[in-house]
């Protein structure tokens, strides 16, 4: 049904825990904003210190996408667990 997570969403889930941390315990600078902002060629997005590629934000969209669409496919029952949806 799903995938293992690559590398690119630990990469992914690392650097929004990382920017979560340093929210929560204000440890910005003055002049960083915890707005995204998309670098002049739309390829990256800055948070605080973070920088995330479009691309892989992305290619983690896209897999969330599929993971979601192949986990509705199935229901759950407390005595038989998971079945596939006829």
């Amino acid at each position: 049904m799903c995938k293992e997570r690559g590398p690119v969403q630990r990469d992914i889930r690392d650097d929004i825990e990382h920017m979560d941390k340093d929210i929560n315990k204000g440890s910005k600078k003055r002049e960083e904003t915890i707005a995204p902002v998309l670098n002049s060629n739309s390829t990256e997005i800055r948070i605080l210190s973070h920088t995330l590629k479009t691309e892989s934000l992305a290619n983690l969209l896209k897999n969330f996408y599929i993971f979601t669409y192949d986990f509705i496919q199935y229901k759950f029952d407390k005595n038989n667990g998971f079945t596939k949806i006829q």
